[in-house]
């Protein structure tokens, strides 16, 4: 097989598979989308909200927000996020770099994602849980917001768009370990 990247940015990565089994180039797309790690905010435990959105929405929309997923291993089983605010006179909004992380290896990764809205007064006081997890379990862990392959007549051309809790090469990096994996234990299981 021989690998030639097409193009690579902040988010999106193109390459071209020569050699490549169109099963096998499936199997790698479902696992850079179901298998590899990654945080989310699981859990949110409110101790005020005045805002016109309900607990479970925010909860909702903070669950979506991507978190940094580092490649490099973190010990913690869970990351404790913090919004603390009130609004002024004037309307404000909260966005996702207010949230405040107890570890800075899992922050939000894209700023300027809207949580809420608020009038004069109105205050929203939480705790969000963020765990690790998986495409398979929830959307929220996907690492990827698009990830597919078309086959052209000199091998398959993959498009792979994360979220930004990962770069992409790490996603793309990541599926081929965890499909060698799988492959290897299924070749075991045979012998």
């Amino acid at each position: 097989m021989y690998v030639t990247i097409k193009s690579c940015t902040e988010d999106t990565i193109k390459f071209m598979v020569i050699g490549m089994d169109l099963s096998l180039a499936n199997s790698l797309r479902r696992v850079m989308i179901a298998d590899v790690e990654t945080w989310a905010i699981e859990l949110v435990q409110f101790e005020e909200n005045s805002t016109v959105l309900h607990d479970e929405m925010i909860a909702h929309r903070l669950g979506l927000i991507p978190l940094t997923s580092s490649a490099e291993p973190i010990d913690a089983e869970e990351v404790r996020l913090t919004l603390n605010c009130v609004a002024g006179e004037e309307p404000e909004e909260w966005m996702s770099e207010q949230l405040e992380s107890d570890n800075d290896d899992v922050v939000p990764a894209i700023d300027g994602i809207p949580i809420v809205k608020a009038a004069r007064g109105q205050c929203l006081k939480l705790t969000a849980i963020a765990k690790r997890g998986t495409g398979f379990e929830h959307a929220k862990w996907s690492p990827v917001s698009s990830c597919f392959f078309q086959q052209l007549p000199k091998g398959i051309l993959f498009e792979v768009e994360t979220t930004g809790s990962l770069d992409p090469v790490e996603v793309v990096q990541k599926g081929i370990e965890i499909l060698r994996e799988k492959l290897q234990t299924c070749m075991d299981k045979t012998v």
